[in-house]
């Protein structure tokens, strides 16, 4: 299963998108696509950034084929279902989509 948790800051608030897509190939970078068009045209985000379970590797290519860059690792609030600390983040910005 492909899951993103996104979010985007702005100066006064904080919202936060999440997605669960459990089929393969081109639903995923569809879906993808949509949540990026979605957060910055309904929304207005300036930012979206995503992160990925560390052993989800299908996700992360998934990410990485639609625009968002890895910008590095965070440190989780609480572990992943597999144990894990910290998770690769990703960044994409209007800018970067122009």
């Amino acid at each position: 299963m492909a899951a993103w948790a996104l979010t985007a800051a702005r100066v006064t608030k904080v919202k936060n998108l999440r997605l669960a897509i459990g089929w393969p190939g081109p639903i995923g970078t569809t879906g993808m696509d949509v949540i990026i068009d979605y957060g910055y045209r309904i929304l207005g985000m300036e930012t979206i950034r995503a992160r990925t379970d560390p052993s989800n590797g299908p996700s992360q290519r998934v990410l990485q084929l639609r625009g968002p860059k890895n910008t590095g690792e965070i440190e989780l609030a609480k572990p992943t279902r597999l144990g894990a600390g910290r998770a690769p983040l990703f960044r994409i910005t209007r800018e970067d989509l122009a």
